[in-house]
């Protein structure tokens, strides 16, 4: 289980918010829109990393704290590149059609396939693949041709061939119902059947905020900086100091 701040996002989504969810406490209450503080089950989940890491059943302390620790967790392409969740659609796209994606570029024979960074003056054009949303902007000209595009990428057909190509989880019942997508994967009937019961994470502008604020409890606890407890307490004074008290609840 990651931890640290080096994981970024990994240690939240694929460490701790799974301890936090399985205790009476959550992040976020999405019903009064605030954010949790004081939370008991905040606190068993730090102590809970504290002795995964004490007890040497985790990766050793060095790589939670090291950049390359997230790619070398995984052999898998798209993990190594440090892709996101959103950014997986293309990923998937690009591998099946047996294009290669290596450090963050993906290369088709002699030739890479990218979005330009935004430039500044004096520096020179770069090249890399960047996280594309299926989604439109304010502002956009034509807005129905981005919701028409939307409901073609995302009707049964294609959700089910992504699912397929990328082993990724169905979100929709008649692609979690069907029998190619279930036949490709022994895993993910499974694992469908928890989609109902599954957390998302806050989607608001104070949410990254709060997503470092945990990866600093958790690297402050398994690096023997803070008690489980300390931690816990400091990340509540940070929230606070994020939000505002008025928009945190104690729980």
């Amino acid at each position: 289980m990651y931890a640290g701040k080096a994981t970024g996002e990994g240690t939240v989504m694929q460490s701790f918010y799974e301890l936090l969810y399985g205790t009476a406490s959550e992040l976020y209450d999405a019903d009064a829109k605030k954010w949790v503080v004081g939370a008991a089950g905040f606190t068993d989940s730090l102590a809970f990393l504290k002795t995964l890491y004490d007890e040497k059943l985790a990766v050793s302390r060095r790589r939670p704290s090291t950049r390359m620790s997230g790619r070398k967790s995984s052999a898998n392409g798209c993990r190594r590149a440090r892709w996101r969740h959103r950014g997986r659609f293309l990923c998937a796209l690009l591998l099946a059609e047996g294009r290669q994606l290596r450090m963050g570029r993906v290369r088709a024979g002699h030739r890479r396939y990218g979005v330009p960074h935004p430039e500044r003056p004096g520096t020179r054009r770069r090249q890399h693949v960047r996280r594309l949303d299926p989604g439109g902007r304010g502002g956009d000209k034509n807005p129905d041709l981005a919701f028409e595009f939307l409901a073609t990428a995302l009707n049964k057909k294609n959700s089910l061939a992504f699912n397929i190509a990328s082993s990724q989880i169905a979100v929709r019942k008649d692609v979690a119902a069907d029998a190619g997508y279930q036949a490709a994967n022994p895993f993910v009937k499974d694992v469908s059947e928890l989609v109902a019961v599954t957390h998302y994470r806050p989607a608001t502008a104070d949410y990254p905020r709060i997503s470092a604020a945990v990866q600093e409890a958790t690297e402050a606890v398994i690096t023997g900086a803070k008690s489980p407890e300390q931690a816990a307490a400091d990340y509540d004074t940070a929230v606070k100091g994020i939000v505002g008290e008025a928009k945190t609840v104690a729980q």
